[in-house]
């Protein structure tokens, strides 16, 4: 299995890190990855085990979760 990381996050919504944390706090949802396919969604800043619509895996956690805040 591939294990997505930040830097997916980064790379598919060209936001920085800082920018990605940011709307976290100011929106209550920020980015999160599928850690097995890639897929990347809106999540709630504590989730570590979203459901992913791509392959269909309770494998998608948000990038706070990613960046060892939460």
């Amino acid at each position: 299995m591939t294990y997505f990381g930040i830097e997916k996050i980064v790379e598919d919504t060209g936001m920085t890190i800082d920018e990605i944390c940011e709307e976290g706090t100011l929106d209550g949802v920020l980015w999160g990855v599928c850690k097995k396919c890639g897929y990347t969604v809106r999540v709630e800043p504590d989730q570590d085990a979203g459901w992913c619509a791509d392959c269909d895996g309770k494998t998608v956690v948000s990038a706070l979760f990613l960046l060892g805040v939460i």
